[in-house]
């Protein structure tokens, strides 16, 4: 599997996530999630070889927890 990097602008009722590849190639433009969607998003995209970055904000350990 081909690692992505992935970052997360943690929102109240979503998150925008955005990715790179290992070159900085776009795989993954500006994507809005709601929050109730998150945990199902994460469960079909990230693999274990993804980074991700999430923004240290008032639920980012809500965000950590799902992921």
């Amino acid at each position: 599997m081909i690692p992505h990097f992935y970052g997360l602008d943690i929102h109240q009722q979503y998150v925008v996530a955005a990715a790179v590849d290992r070159g900085q190639h776009v795989c993954l433009q500006p994507t809005r999630i709601p929050m109730d969607q998150l945990a199902d998003w994460a469960e079909r995209v990230l693999c274990a070889a993804d980074t991700v970055v999430i923004e240290a904000g008032t639920n980012a350990w809500q965000v950590a927890d799902q992921l």
